[in-house]
């Protein structure tokens, strides 16, 4: 929860799909998303970069528990 921006982020996966990556696992993909378990968002090479930044960032301004010295 990321009270500041009235924020709540509870659980995130980007999983780059090719084009070839998509037509293997074409019918599995459409099952999860009729299901409305997953949203397919389409994006260029710089925005899919952005969102490689964006949702680490995301997560670690939820995060209620303090880093170890470890990075733990």
């Amino acid at each position: 929860m990321d009270l500041s921006n009235k924020t709540v982020f509870l659980d995130a996966a980007a999983i780059p799909l090719d084009h070839d990556m998509l037509r293997d696992s074409q019918q599995h993909i459409l099952k999860v998303q009729e299901r409305g378990d997953m949203v397919l968002v389409k994006v260029n090479k710089v925005e899919l970069l952005l969102w490689r930044h964006l949702l680490p960032a995301f997560a670690e301004r939820c995060r209620e528990w303090k880093h170890k010295s470890t990075c733990e």
